[in-house]
C-alpha cells in the first residue's frame, strides 16, 4: 500500500498541472465552504480573497463558470449577514447593491479587509459584468478613502496619501495601503468616470514610493514606525509584494504609463530571489517559524501568484516558467492526493485547509493562464 501511495506522488509530480487538477482542488475547497454564511472556514478576509481565485478560475475554466458564479452570488448575499456593520446590506445580483458602513462597533474593523471584498467584488464585475457588484465596490471604497491622508504618516517628499491599517488607527503598514491603490486603480479602469480614481490611484503611488517601504533590496517590509514614519524593518511577506504588482498593473493600464510595469518588475524580480529556494520554489517566512504559519499567512503565497500572472499577461516579464514549476510542485508534493494542498509548496503535504487549498489554487490558476 506504501509503495502504491508514493508511486502515485511520484506521478502527480513528473506531469504538468492541467484544468483537471484545479477542478480537483476547486471540489476540495469547496468542503469547507458554508453556503450559510458565504464564507469558508468561517474566514473573512481570505474568503474575500477567494473569490478573486475562483472567479480567475472561471475565466480559463467554462466548466466550472456556472458552479462559480452561484457561489459568488450567494457569498454576496450571506457573507454580510455574518459581520453585520461591516457590510450593511446583502448583494442580491439582481437588484439592490450591497452597502457599506463604517460603524466602529464592527467585528471586522480593517480597512484591508474593506480592500479584500472590494477586489472581490471586482472580480465578480469582470467575471458578470453585473454593474451591482461594480455599484458595491465603489461604496467600500467610499469607506477606504474616509481615511486617506490622515496618518501621521501622510506627507513625504510632497506627496499626501496613505491610511490606516485599522479604524482604531493602531498601525499604518503596507497591505491596506496596497489594496486601497489597486482598489482606486481598478476602479479608474471601470468607473463611468474614472479620472477621480486615477487621481486618486496617482497620489496613493507617489505617497507609497515615498514612505520607504519599499526597501533597498527592492522588497517591501510590513509597515512603518508611527512616530518616526520610517520603514520598521517587518517581515517581507510574499502578499505585500503581490498586491502591489496587480496595481500598478491597472494603473499603468489607467494612466498608460509603461514605466510602471517597469517599476512593478523590479520588486517581483527581488520577491522571487529573496523567497524561493533553490529550486525556484516560493516559500513564506513563517515557513520556518517553530509555530508555522496561521491561517492569514497560508493565504499569502497564492495571492503573489495570481498578481505576478496579471503583470506577466500585462507585459511585464516572463514568469511562466516560475508559475508552472511552483504549480507542479505543490500539486505534486504538497496534495493529499484528492487535492487538498499544502502551505509549503515543495513538501511534504503536512495537512491543508480552506486557506492553503485556496493559495495552492491560486498559482495553478496563474500557471495555467501564463
Amino acid at each position: 500500500m506504501r509503495t502504491a501511495i508514493f508511486q502515485y506522488i511520484l506521478f502527480l509530480a513528473s506531469r504538468d498541472v492541467t484544468s483537471s487538477d484545479a477542478e480537483a482542488v476547486y471540489a476540495q475547497l469547496q468542503q469547507w465552504y458554508d453556503e450559510s454564511t458565504g464564507l469558508w472556514q468561517g474566514q473573512w478576509w481570505n474568503s474575500g480573497s477567494c473569490i478573486s481565485t475562483i472567479a480567475n478560475l472561471a475565466t480559463i475554466d467554462g466548466n466550472l463558470k456556472n458552479d462559480i458564479v452561484s457561489v459568488m452570488e450567494n457569498s454576496f448575499a450571506n457573507a454580510p449577514k455574518t459581520y453585520p456593520n461591516f457590510l450593511s446590506k446583502s448583494v442580491i445580483p439582481s437588484s439592490h447593491p450591497l452597502t457599506h458602513t463604517t460603524d466602529k462597533a464592527t467585528p471586522r474593523s480593517y480597512y484591508d479587509d474593506d480592500g479584500w471584498w472590494a477586489l472581490a467584488l471586482l472580480s465578480a464585475y469582470d467575471l458578470t459584468r453585473n454593474t451591482a457588484y461594480l455599484t458595491s465596490a465603489t461604496a467600500i471604497f467610499t469607506s477606504m478613502r474616509s481615511t486617506f491622508g490622515s496618518t501621521p504618516c501622510s506627507s513625504n517628499s510632497g506627496a499626501q496619501g496613505g491610511i490606516w491599517w485599522d479604524k482604531d488607527h493602531t498601525y499604518i503598514n503596507a497591505i491596506p495601503n496596497e489594496l486601497f491603490l489597486s482598489v482606486a486603480a481598478h476602479l479608474a479602469n471601470r468607473a463611468g468616470d474614472g479620472g477621480e480614481y486615477r487621481d486618486l490611484a496617482r497620489r496613493q503611488w507617489e505617497w507609497f514610493r515615498g514612505t520607504g517601504l519599499i526597501n533597498q533590496g527592492n522588497t517591501i517590509n510590513d509597515g512603518l514606525d508611527p512616530g518616526s514614519c520610517a520603514n520598521n524593518g517587518g517581515v517581507v511577506w510574499t502578499y505585500n509584494q503581490g498586491v502591489i504588482l496587480g496595481a500598478l498593473v491597472e494603473l499603468s493600464s489607467a494612466t498608460g504609463d509603461a514605466s510602471l510595469l517597469s517599476t512593478v518588475g523590479s520588486i517581483a524580480s527581488a520577491a522571487i530571489a529573496q523567497l524561493s529556494d533553490s529550486d525556484g520554489i516560493l516559500h513564506e517566512p513563517c515557513e520556518s517559524y517553530a509555530e508555522g504559519c496561521d491561517t492569514d499567512r497560508t493565504q499569502f503565497k497564492g495571492i503573489f501568484a495570481r498578481n505576478l500572472a496579471r503583470l506577466g499577461r500585462a507585459g511585464g516579464g516572463d514568469y511562466g516558467d516560475f508559475l508552472r514549476r511552483n504549480a507542479e510542485s505543490v500539486w505534486g508534493s504538497s496534495n493529499d492526493g484528492d487535492g487538498v494542498l499544502g502551505v509549503n509548496w515543495a513538501g511534504p503535504f503536512g495537512g491543508g485547509n480552506a486557506s492553503t487549498t485556496c493559495s495552492g489554487l491560486d498559482v495553478l490558476v496563474a500557471a495555467l493562464g501564463t
